[in-house]
Formats: structure tokens, sequence, C-alpha cells
């Protein structure tokens, strides 16, 4: 894919072979809830947290979620499952719309692990709302530091389209996996080479919430 940053320059990014996107995915009806078990390939806003050592994190991804996943092997880390609350302490993220006992994510709630279609659509998000979601995502607790990303990530599970508040080519999954791919702002240039030797192929932009799908 090719995607165009705010001053001109066009970017190629390449997902690695097998995560080419599933066109049946983005084009579900409104209402209707899928278990997808062929990956569904997209892009989200997510933090880095970082410190004198290094990278610590990116987002809710961990070694250990991993076990009891439905992710084929070799993937490294994924978010928990997802489950219907406020999420944890601290971030106001998803409000319960359904009040009995259901599935995770559902069509007429707004829970579920987020994705969208293009890198363009995340941009714009991270225009809008990313110091926002940068603060909700904050661990001041932990000592360390954090920058926005746009980050490569893929869905399994139950699945339906984004809630009423979301914007539009959103999905919704119950479990969601970190890519090989990151966006980071041309001001977090050194936070980004933190990630050399890591695996990821982490690319530095003029302005993360400025680009466009070419």
């Amino acid at each position: 894919m090719i995607i165009t940053t705010n001053t001109g320059e066009q970017i190629t990014i390449d997902r690695p072979n097998g995560r080419e996107v599933n066109p049946d995915v983005w084009s579900m009806p409104e209402g209707e809830l899928r278990r997808v078990e062929r990956l569904a390939v997209g892009w989200r806003m997510d933090v880095v947290y970082y410190d004198d050592s290094g990278i610590r994190a990116v987002g809710n991804y961990r070694p250990e979620h991993i076990l009891g996943s439905p992710f084929p092997k070799g993937w490294q880390t994924c978010a928990p499952e997802a489950q219907c609350d406020i999420g944890s302490p601290g971030h106001v993220r998803a409000v319960r719309y359904l009040r009995t006992p259901h599935c995770t994510p559902h069509p007429y709630c707004a829970c579920g692990l987020r994705l969208m279609e293009s890198i363009g659509l995340v941009s714009a998000l991270v225009g809008r709302r990313g110091e926002q979601f940068l603060s909700e995502w904050a661990r001041p607790e932990d000592q360390v530091e954090t920058v926005l990303c746009i980050s490569a990530v893929v869905g399994v599970g139950l699945t339906c389209n984004g809630e009423s508040l979301d914007p539009d080519g959103t999905l919704r999954t119950q479990w969601l996996a970190l890519d090989d791919v990151l966006l980071m702002g041309e001001k977090d240039a050194q936070v980004a080479e933190l990630f050399n030797g890591s695996g990821m192929d982490v690319r530095v932009v003029p302005d993360l919430g400025a680009l466009q799908d070419a």
C-alpha cells in the first residue's frame, strides 16, 4: 500500500505474506456478528511505552496473552481477550450499552477491540483524538514515558462493525494482535530508534496525524 505525507512524500508499506486485507470482513452489513478465522488485517492508534532502558511495550500486547488465544503459531504477543466493561481504571474507552450478559463484541454494544481499514482513517483519528488517547493510556505509576504510534494489527474471533461513535471503517473484534509495522511521528524519531534490532518495521513520518491513503 502507498500513503502520502503532508509534505507530499509517498511511502510504500508492505505487510508480510499472508496478511492481505480480507475484503469480506470490511464489507460486513451493519448489525451482523461473525466468527472470523481468516485474519482481519487493519490499523489502529496505539501507545509506545519506553524508559531509559528502552522500549517497554506497545499498547496492551503481551506474550502472556497469547496462551489460549486463537492466533496461529508464531505470533508473539496479543491483547487480552475483549471484555465488556469500561476498561482498566482510569480508562473510559467503552460504555456498556447492553446490561444483560452478551458476547464480546456485540453489534448493539460498544465493547470489543478496535481496528480500522486504512492508515488514512487512523491518521485522521490521531489528529482529532491523539492527545486525549495518550492521556487515557498513560501509566505514571510504572514510571514510563509514552508516545503515539499507528500500529499494524490483526483481529480474529467474533467480529462486528464499529458502534455509533466510531469513525467509518472501524471493526471490533474479540482478539487483537500486534503485527510488525509501526508508524511514528518525526518528533518521536529518537524513540523510534529504540526499536532497532527488535524485528519491527518502524517508519518515521513528518506528522502522524496528516497521512492520506494514496
